[in-house]
């Protein structure tokens, strides 16, 4: 896959994440035949809807990002170069799991002392 084939995907699945993120935290809301919440949503509720959501949809990258960089590093047959851009993909895709759960560490952090 190129770069430019790697990056229209990743555009779309964002756009994709982007338009069916409401649609999924307002799904056990909307959806018939499923108990009620009790009360009105608040915010607090909703954005924490939110960010489990995030966090699946992230983690589901992160999985993808790490059977990518294994399949480069299997298919680089000794290939120096190929190996280090395998070995950086997994580098950065474990940098980037560390900031996603740093963050919502963070998060849940402020909204509870809140």
């Amino acid at each position: 896959m190129t770069r430019s084939q790697l990056r229209s995907l990743a555009v779309s699945s964002l756009i994709t994440c982007g338009l069916t993120l409401p649609l999924v935290t307002l799904a056990d809301i909307q959806a018939p035949g499923l108990p009620k919440p009790l009360g009105p949503i608040n915010l607090a509720q909703m954005s924490g809807r939110v960010v489990r959501a995030v966090m699946g949809v992230s983690g589901a990258i992160a999985l993808i990002m790490f059977i990518y960089g294994g399949v480069q590093w299997m298919t680089a047959a000794g290939n120096a170069e190929k190996t280090k851009k395998a070995q950086n993909t997994l580098i950065w895709s474990v940098i980037g799991l560390v900031a996603i759960f740093g963050s919502y560490t963070l998060l849940n952090f402020i909204l509870n002392a809140i």
